[in-house]
């Protein structure tokens, strides 16, 4: 599962899967490019138990003009383990960062 945070405004969206998340970030691209702006969101990948498995930060449309398939990279195609299984954070963990993201929003704002 992906969930995203559009950070100009802390909405999220969870998404089943990374053509779902892909095909909106694509959309939203296009949206951006007509209006002439750029937005940033912070991308999260969850296992089932919805633990963090990794997350990156994305602005689109990027700079470089690359497309947003290669913007994701390897981003939600690989598991995180370690011996003891797969690495991720609580959801306690996970909205506590969630939390401290959207109140270092507010501080840029200022």
């Amino acid at each position: 599962m992906f969930r995203i945070t559009r950070l100009s405004t802390a909405q999220q969206r969870d998404f089943q899967n990374r053509e779902e998340l892909e095909f909106y970030l694509e959309g939203e691209e296009n949206r951006c490019l007509q209006l002439n702006t750029t937005e940033t969101f912070h991308l999260f990948h969850l296992d089932k138990n919805e633990e963090l498995l990794e997350s990156m930060e994305l602005t689109i449309p990027s700079s470089g003009e690359k497309e947003v398939k290669e913007l994701l990279g390897e981003f939600g195609l690989k598991k995180i383990k370690n011996s003891f299984g797969v690495v991720g954070l609580s959801k306690k963990k996970l909205k506590e960062f969630q939390r401290k993201n959207r109140n270092y929003q507010k501080q840029r704002k200022v």
